[in-house]
């Protein structure tokens, strides 16, 4: 099991949104399959690579680096080979939920951005004077908006989803602070009531004490 949570499954903090987008895979697995060519086998190791990257890329850590812009070569190569340029939405939604600095995402997003504008660059070249037609066009142009935007709403999304974490705990604070002042309330409530009750106690013993003691010297007399 540790072996699963340390190389495989995804941080737990991300819950099963990393996992979401796997299920876009079905798509260049079933142009791949079966696997009889040299092609399609160098392919699926690369998209093999593709996803190792993209689940490392979930751990922030110094090789970050390393994981995101592996991600945005493996994306052009695989668009130049496959056309599969919809594999950038796997990164853009990464950089996006990942809790990042101002600066470090705008590192990421610029990077981002020079790759998919490099990947339909080339998906342009390639389809010549048929990427002009009014089908064409408006297909590109609705695909290119919505990846263009993915980082920004993964962004907006992470940000709010990390605002509600916050405020559940905050909530959770606060109520261990009710909690905690109640008891210790109702324990100075206790002491209160049983030192008075003692005391109490302790003047009516001594007074009984006292009028015993009194009656017992009337009875010598």
């Amino acid at each position: 099991m540790k072996f699963l949570q340390k190389n495989i499954l995804f941080p737990k903090r991300f819950g099963f949104y990393p996992y979401f987008w796997l299920i876009w895979l079905i798509f260049p697995l079933t142009t791949l399959w079966p696997f009889n060519t040299a092609h399609k086998i160098i392919s699926g190791i690369l998209l093999a690579i593709f996803i190792w990257f993209y689940r490392n890329g979930y751990s922030v850590t110094k090789t970050l680096p390393l994981w995101i812009y592996g991600q945005y070569l493996l994306c052009l190569i695989l668009t130049i080979t496959n056309a599969w340029v919809y594999l950038t939405l796997f990164t853009a939604w990464e950089i996006g939920s990942l809790p990042l600095s101002k600066p470090k995402f705008r590192y990421y997003l610029v990077g981002y951005y020079v790759t998919l504008g490099l990947c339909f660059a080339w998906m342009a070249t390639q389809a010549g004077a048929n990427f002009f037609t009014a089908d064409n066009v408006g297909n590109g142009l609705v695909m290119m908006l919505f990846e263009i935007l993915s980082p920004l709403g993964g962004k907006s999304i992470s940000n709010s989803y990390r605002r509600s974490q916050e405020l559940r705990a905050q909530n959770s604070r606060y109520a261990d602070v009710i909690k905690r002042g109640e008891r210790e309330r109702i324990a100075r409530d206790l002491h209160d009531t049983l030192g008075q009750s003692f005391s109490t106690i302790t003047v009516k013993a001594e007074l009984a004490s006292k009028l015993l003691e009194k009656k017992t010297g009337s009875g010598a007399c």
